[in-house]
């Protein structure tokens, strides 16, 4: 259909297009949203043309769309339906008896950002891993500021101890280090969506993405090193090389869902050694016939990698005892 070739570069490909063929409504305009604003939202309709659309409920960024005509209306676009999302970003709601905030769909990698302008946070990176994997977007870390650092490469080594799974990235935005190859990860139409706290640097690494200074960047504070929020918004934007990029603002702290999917997702291996256990419910913490402790023992699994997996387990459920009580 020659109205769909124009949104490959958008990530349009075979999944979407068996979505929108199954749809019941015919002639509708597929497009992909670019932004969303209070009561409307901006919808891509090919790689270089984007229209405003309005919308009852509104979609999030990174969703495909199908867009209506209203001739006398203003905007003169409605979406009439949004297609089945995979690869999800999600966020707590405020309210532990509510669902989980979807903030952008579609993703096929998730880029957690962190500078070694300071000492990597191994907890906040593995609570991003498992919303990542959560999601069903695989997770990357990305090390930026290198510049910054005395041994990149050796603080890129303790990352990667972490996080034996993951694919860590270490960059230089500043002069395009390690750019390309987070380019490539997303080449010829996958979507990549970058998330970390205020100040690592995700500005300036979609300035390099996109190869122009589309994003202001700022100078982190001295006291803190915490920057100044310089993304407001999510933006969904298409790179020149081949694929789509969706930033979005920093957040100060991660919270997980009560979902466990994630974790063990991001922790399969603890997982796997599980189903060894002679109960079901096992909670690995001294039960009788654990395969867990024994796998410990022998040095199949670090006891560190279990105490977190135990912790963020722990604190899953708890939110979904909260989430029960309301």
């Amino acid at each position: 259909m020659a109205a769909t070739t124009n949104l490959t570069a958008l990530g349009w490909d075979e999944r979407v297009e068996d979505l929108y063929r199954a749809h019941p409504e015919t002639g509708l305009t597929p497009g992909r949203v670019v932004r969303v604003d209070v009561d409307r939202c901006v919808v891509a309709t090919t790689a270089s043309t984007t229209t405003t659309a309005a919308a009852a409920t509104l979609p999030v960024v990174g969703d495909w769309v199908l867009l209506e005509t209203r001739p006398d209306a203003d905007p003169a676009f409605a979406v009439a339906g949004v297609l089945e999302r995979h690869g999800t970003l999600t966020r707590p709601s405020p309210d532990p008896s509510a669902a989980d905030r979807v903030v952008a769909a579609n993703i096929d990698v998730v880029g957690i950002v962190t500078g070694l302008d300071r000492p990597p946070n191994l907890r906040r990176l593995e609570r991003e891993v498992v919303v990542a994997s959560g999601g069903g977007a695989r997770p990357m870390i990305v090390l930026t500021k290198a510049d910054l650092h005395s041994e990149p490469d050796a603080a890129t080594d303790e990352v990667g101890r972490h996080f034996p799974a993951v694919e860590v990235l270490v960059t230089n935005a500043l002069e395009d280090d390690g750019v390309d190859a987070l380019a490539r990860a997303v080449q010829p139409n996958l979507t990549l969506v970058l998330v970390g706290a205020s100040g690592v640097g995700k500005s300036t690494l979609v300035n390099r993405l996109v190869g122009s200074e589309l994003m202001t960047t700022n100078e982190v504070r001295e006291g803190d090193r915490r920057g100044r929020h310089t993304t407001t918004a999510r933006h969904l934007i298409v790179l020149p090389g081949g694929g789509v990029l969706i930033d979005t603002p920093g957040v100060r702290s991660v919270a997980l869902s009560a979902d466990p999917t994630g974790i063990a997702i991001a922790y399969d291996e603890i997982e796997e050694v599980a189903t060894r256990c002679r109960f079901s419910d096992c909670r690995h913490q001294g039960e009788p016939g654990c395969a867990v402790a024994a796998a410990i023992v022998d040095g199949e699994l670090g006891s560190e990698g279990v105490a977190r997996y135990l912790e963020l387990s722990d604190e899953a459920a708890q939110r979904g005892v909260r989430k029960r009580r309301r």
